[in-house]
């Protein structure tokens, strides 16, 4: 992932700007990390799916259509890691990631999924 467009979403994702959520992009103005980006990166919005969704680039969940990815710098739907990333959780599990959208929708926290960005930044597609 380009290191701009990565240091940017972890700057916003750390700003207290945004309510994390998940399982959605953007519902009822909570966001998963991809939402983040979207919002950021001015991804066109759909604001009449549903009264408590909003599409982006024509999705709900994951980074799908072209201009999305292209305005994000994501070129998967989930922000993949070339190789997955360990993490030990709170309970001492060592658990394995394989995308930012996965360690958004498990509860990690943005100021964390921030550091991931900006750590392995190399490392995301």
């Amino acid at each position: 992932m380009n290191k701009n467009k990565a240091f940017k979403l972890a700057e916003a994702l750390e700003s207290g700007k945004y309510k994390q959520g998940q399982g959605w992009l953007n519902k009822n103005n909570q966001f998963c990390c991809l939402g983040v980006a979207c919002e950021i990166n001015n991804v066109p919005k759909i604001e009449d799916v549903k009264p408590d969704q909003m599409k982006y680039d024509h999705s709900l969940i994951g980074i799908s259509g072209p201009i999305a990815k292209k305005l994000t710098g994501f070129s998967t739907k989930d922000g993949s890691f070339i190789k997955p990333i360990k993490v030990r959780r709170k309970s001492g599990r060592l658990r394995t990631y394989v995308s930012l959208m996965g360690m958004n929708d498990e509860g990690l926290s943005f100021k964390f999924i921030a550091k991931i960005l900006r750590k392995h930044y190399k490392n995301i597609i």
